[in-house]
């Protein structure tokens, strides 16, 4: 639905006030207008004219689609209305509004309902059953998850990794019976990961919007049960019993989990923690394990010894901005191929990760991508 000229107007004074500038620096922008017209623009007091609109837009680097149209229902009723603070809040509405429009082009094809709901878990036994019922789900039963965001298509649940201010972690919203995942870009990758994990939670938990900022005091129940699922998704509880019984007794604690964590691409601090949970460690090594950290004689060592076999000492640079969503960026393709929407568009959709030179390309096809998801 289009805003009217109030919601424009508030639109408009939330790009300046994120922007930081000032009602007469964007006044003069838009052709000397006086601070006083722009204010009334953003009571919506004053019309905007069509090029006025298209001004806004280069300006403040937004498309005139952000401007005009509503914010998905779960966002305004989360907010009671409220416009977006800034940061992922900005980004996850951006997205969420993008991957409507290709729901309603018929390109981003969801289901009436989704695959996979589950119970809010209230205890930690719960939240491991969870992950283990959505590896299930996916054909995922063993073995570290190397491709987060192809997974969590296959959950319709579409993840953007973007650079963000550090005081936010992620955030999710449901759309269209899909779910929209935003995960901070600039954090390291294991907590970028983590990050993604946690928000597969929210979605399959059949939550409708959540804002994950960084903090330090107490979380609530519910966020700690859904972190459990996070990291049982990533390490499977049974698995890691088994590999971590034969690996520490042979190589010891702290190359067993330095090795391990880098094979499962998780933290080392959620790794250590996660042992903790499963009792494989006493708590009085839970400190000086999540301290250690790999070194250039750990890479060294497991190219001349087998004591690291089958796993191996990774770097890895997973959800780097700008990571987009494979489905996302194939019916983003498919769009303009079919020519629905202009190379411009189609680069704005694609956060500029795709070249004008590599949307020409035929590609594959959307539905062609599903066959066979390698994990």
């Amino acid at each position: 639905m289009v805003k009217d000229s109030r919601g424009l107007g508030e639109r408009i004074a939330l790009a300046r006030s994120l922007s930081g500038m000032t009602q007469r620096a964007l006044g003069i922008d838009l052709g000397s207008l006086s601070p006083d017209d722009v204010g009334d623009m953003e009571r919506g007091d004053r019309p905007v004219t069509a090029s006025e609109l298209a001004r806004l837009a280069v300006t403040f680097g937004r498309s005139p689609d952000w401007f005009l149209m509503e914010s998905p229902p779960a966002i305004v009723s989360h907010r009671g209305g409220a416009e977006a603070q800034g940061g992922l809040e900005v980004e996850l509405e951006t997205i969420a509004r993008d991957v409507e429009f290709l729901v309603d082009l018929g390109r981003l094809v969801v289901p009436e309902k989704r695959r996979v709901l589950l119970p809010t878990p209230r205890t930690h036994e719960d939240a491991l059953r969870a992950a283990a019922h959505v590896r299930a789900e996916v054909g995922c039963t063993s073995g570290p998850i190397r491709d987060l965001t192809a997974l969590a298509d296959d959950l319709d649940l579409f993840v953007f990794s973007l650079e963000a201010p550090e005081n936010t972690e992620a955030a999710y919203v449901s759309v269209s019976s899909c779910g929209v995942a935003v995960v901070n870009g600039s954090l390291e990758p294991g907590r970028r990961r983590f990050n993604v994990a946690h928000e597969i939670g929210h979605h399959v938990f059949d939550d409708e919007y959540e804002v994950h900022w960084t903090q330090s005091g107490e979380r609530p129940a519910t966020e700690k049960f859904i972190d459990a699922f996070a990291i049982a998704l990533m390490v499977p509880p049974a698995e890691l019993r088994t590999v971590w019984a034969d690996f520490s007794e042979r190589v010891g604690d702290r190359d067993a989990a330095v090795v391990l964590s880098s094979h499962y691409r998780v933290s080392m601090s959620a790794f250590v923690a996660h042992l903790m949970t499963l009792r494989l460690i006493p708590g009085s090594r839970q400190q000086a394990l999540a301290q250690a950290r790999p070194t250039k004689d750990d890479f060294n060592r497991q190219l001349s010894t087998r004591d690291f076999a089958p796993y191996m000492l990774l770097q890895h640079d997973d959800l780097a901005p700008v990571t987009l969503s494979p489905r996302y960026v194939q019916a983003v393709r498919a769009a303009h191929r079919n020519g629905e929407i202009a190379t411009s568009r189609a680069q704005e959709l694609l956060r500029g990760a795709h070249a004008a030179a590599e949307l020409t390309d035929v590609g594959e096809p959307v539905d062609a991508l599903w066959s066979d998801v390698p994990w």
